[in-house]
């Protein structure tokens, strides 16, 4: 169930809401979980986030260096670049703050989404107005994004 493409399409690219993806590998689910969240990251280095991202998932049971590293050179991605940054543990505090953020939202499993609406006067800060845990479909989503997106459009 692919939903994420009607969203990008209806709402965000129509400028009706903003997109924020966060990291929250599960461990006991994934064992190599941490390390291809680390890959898409590196992957996001060179603007192949979602890219990669989407050859992870598909290919979840096999999360070894030499994948991570033969999906990079079928994206494309500067191999030295890619190998260097999977070497590297510079996205480890940026893994380990979007798992602190999860928690303490009461995240438990992915994927977990929230719909938020801005804080006025307050740039970067967001109301959580609703949760919506595991995959759904989209009507789920649509009618969760228009119910918050309702208020605003109330507003003379």
């Amino acid at each position: 169930m692919q939903v994420l493409p009607d969203i990008l399409k209806n709402y965000v690219d129509t400028g009706k809401i903003k997109f924020a993806m966060k990291e929250f590998p599960i461990a006991s689910l994934h064992p190599e979980a941490a390390r291809a969240s680390h890959a898409a990251l590196c992957a996001q280095d060179q603007g192949k986030y979602w890219e990669m991202h989407d050859l992870l998932f598909a290919n979840f049971r096999d999360a070894t260096a030499e994948t991570f590293k033969a999906h990079g050179a079928k994206l494309g991605l500067d191999a030295g670049q890619f190998a260097a940054c999977l070497d590297d543990e510079k996205d480890k505090a940026r893994l380990a703050a979007d798992m602190e953020l999860g928690a303490k939202l009461g995240v438990t499993g992915t994927p977990t989404f929230f719909l938020g609406t801005a804080e006025p006067g307050s740039p970067g800060k967001v109301r959580l107005t609703a949760r919506i845990p595991g995959a759904v479909a989209y009507p789920v989503f649509s009618g969760a994004i228009d119910a918050v997106l309702a208020p605003a459009k109330a507003k003379p």
